[in-house]
């Protein structure tokens, strides 16, 4: 009985929200980055972006086709974790991305990006600041303008899962996840990244 209610608690924390409503029953989905070389350099556009978190303290980001550059940083590796407060899985992550982003402080950058959320700006920037969290949050209105910039060059329609987690490493694609996956596993994919710098 102790190891059928183990295997249910796993297969739990696999699911992830769909942007549009709250339930979802879809497992994450670990997806590799190929980029397309044959991509005519004047159609990847880059498109600049100012974020703000709980703190208006800002965060500058570049973003095209094919990178994502985050000004005036020297973290080789940027994880983006698109949630919204209304998804469970999203909100249940925080705390183990923290502790990840303390771990891995001189190579990984987090941003949290809130997205498509019905809880004011102020709702939110005090769930935030109340749970102690050592990453950059916005609740920044410009985030659904990046969110679908970061949609377009992901190839992914505006009904994803979330939470929707972004690798780049030195500012190219490495991977991404769509729903929630266990913390480990992230933790992994971080190291292996690492390695390939």
């Amino acid at each position: 009985m102790k190891n059928l209610y183990i295997l249910f608690v796993i297969l739990i924390s696999f699911y992830g929200c769909n942007e549009t409503t709250e339930n979802s029953d879809k497992i994450f989905e670990s997806k590799p980055i190929k980029i397309n070389q044959d991509i005519k350099k004047e159609e990847d556009i880059i498109e600049n972006f100012s974020i703000k978190n709980q703190r208006d303290l800002s965060i500058k980001i570049a973003i095209s086709n094919e990178k994502l550059i985050v000004k005036r940083r020297k973290e080789s590796i940027v994880l983006i974790n698109i949630f919204s407060s209304w998804c469970k899985p999203c909100m249940g992550q925080i705390p183990y991305l923290a502790e990840i982003q303390k771990r891995e402080n001189k190579d990984l950058l987090i941003i949290g990006i809130n997205n498509n959320d019905n809880k004011t700006k102020k709702e939110l920037n005090n769930i935030f600041e109340v749970s102690g969290i050592r990453y950059f949050i916005s609740t920044d209105t410009n985030n659904t303008k990046l969110v679908n910039k970061i949609l377009k060059q992901l190839k992914l329609k505006n009904n994803f899962k979330i939470p929707l987690s972004i690798i780049y490493k030195n500012g190219k694609l490495y991977r991404y996840y769509e729903g929630t996956m266990p913390m480990e596993m992230l933790h992994t994919e971080i190291k292996n990244a690492k390695k390939l710098l």
